[in-house]
């Protein structure tokens, strides 16, 4: 689904404004607000009257198509043109139709991706840039053209455009997930990429989805959570909270052997009781099957489990502690967690919920795997 200025969601109900003086002049409604006057041709006066708050983009087309015997597509087209063009002038807001879209939407946030540093460049480069929008952002993923195709079925109620032609522009996240081995013979890995930063890798293809979808999940808003930079380790429906380390690979090695399982992204949501955290995308309702169904025919290598530990199950989990990587105090709990530069979401949130966090569950004084470990067992009811 490609739509003007991968602005307006086909699911978004649009809401006109209510303006105190407007009438119609020589087949024009003018319309008076806030010192402006905006002249709304027939067309775009029937819609903009049409937006009352309860129907979609979508069933405004459906229905303007069965009432006048027009295509369906191009009445869809112009709709969401003069839909678009009504939001820029400031004469509709928008409401949504699920939890995740229930906040109100004046101008959603296009968010660009990371800034370069200057020895490390942009990143890799995608044949198609998929928009999607969550939250109150809309955040563009990379992939090559036949990943581009699942990446849409996988994420339709939130995908509002799709660019094959991107040019030198980066998207904010990249999927990439091989299809064969390194002309040097090298197996290579499945990534997530944020920018030029790598945020997730594996052997196995499926991980690198799940990274995606949970990555895509942390710009929703989830009433009762606060999302912050930690990494999820542990099992049985009990996890503890780790910064995300520096060498993720060497890590998650020696989380599996631990017998430990980890959350696919150095992402966690923590409730504002500081009881739970919720890790993955359930909540979403995404139908990921066919791009994992395509993700596994790209397996290249099977996955060794005794070096990537398996994922922490998509949930709400019961959270048991902090895991710091010096001394066991809250100054250096903060230290460890506090939000990084590149972090999208609100930080002063984000510090509350860490402050809220420390006060109410117990901080040790390590983050290996290991000791973890121990732990969980120690405190296992």
């Amino acid at each position: 689904m490609s739509l003007p200025g991968a602005m307006i969601d086909l699911d978004a109900v649009p809401l006109a404004l209510s303006v105190p003086e407007n009438v119609v002049v020589n087949g024009e409604l003018v319309i008076h607000d806030a010192g402006q006057l905006h002249l709304l041709n027939p067309v775009a006066a029937l819609v903009w009257q049409c937006c009352d708050g309860t129907a979609s983009v979508a069933e405004l087309a459906e229905e303007f198509s069965n009432t006048f015997g027009a295509p369906a597509a191009i009445v869809q087209g112009d709709v969401v043109e003069v839909v678009q063009d009504l939001a820029q002038r400031g004469l509709v807001t928008f409401e949504r139709n699920d939890l995740q879209r229930e906040q109100h939407l004046d101008v959603p946030i296009f968010l660009e991706p990371a800034t370069a540093c200057a020895g490390c460049g942009d990143g890799p480069g995608f044949s198609s840039h998929i928009h999607i929008a969550m939250g109150e952002t809309i955040v563009s993923v990379g992939a090559d053209l036949e990943l581009a195709d699942a990446v849409c079925d996988a994420f339709a109620s939130y995908v509002v455009g799709r660019d094959d032609s991107p040019g030198e522009t980066s998207p904010y996240y990249g999927l990439i997930i091989p299809t064969e081995p390194e002309p040097s013979g090298v197996i290579p890995v499945c990534r997530l990429h944020r920018g030029p930063t790598m945020l997730a890798r594996s052997r196995s293809p499926e991980r690198a989805v799940r990274a995606l979808a949970a990555q895509i999940a942390t710009h929703a808003i989830f009433p009762g959570f606060v999302p912050i930079d930690a990494l999820a380790i542990g099992r049985n429906g009990r996890a503890i909270l780790v910064a995300p380390p520096t060498n993720r690979v060497a890590y998650d090695h020696d989380v599996a052997q631990a017998s430990l399982q980890v959350s696919d992204i150095p992402t966690a949501r923590v409730s504002l009781d500081s009881k739970t955290i919720l890790v993955g995308a359930d909540v979403l309702g995404l139908e990921l099957e066919p791009l994992l169904r395509l993700a596994a025919l790209r397996t290249i290598v099977a996955t060794n489990q005794d070096v990537e530990p398996r994922p922490l199950a998509w949930g709400v989990h019961e959270l048991v502690a902090m895991g710091v990587r010096s001394a066991s105090d809250g100054a250096q709990a903060l230290a460890e967690f506090g939000p990084a530069a590149t972090s999208w979401f609100d930080p002063d949130a984000t510090v509350d919920a860490l402050i809220n966090l420390i006060d109410s569950v117990p901080i040790i004084g390590s983050a290996e795997p290991s000791m973890i470990a121990d732990y969980l067992d120690q405190t296992q009811r």
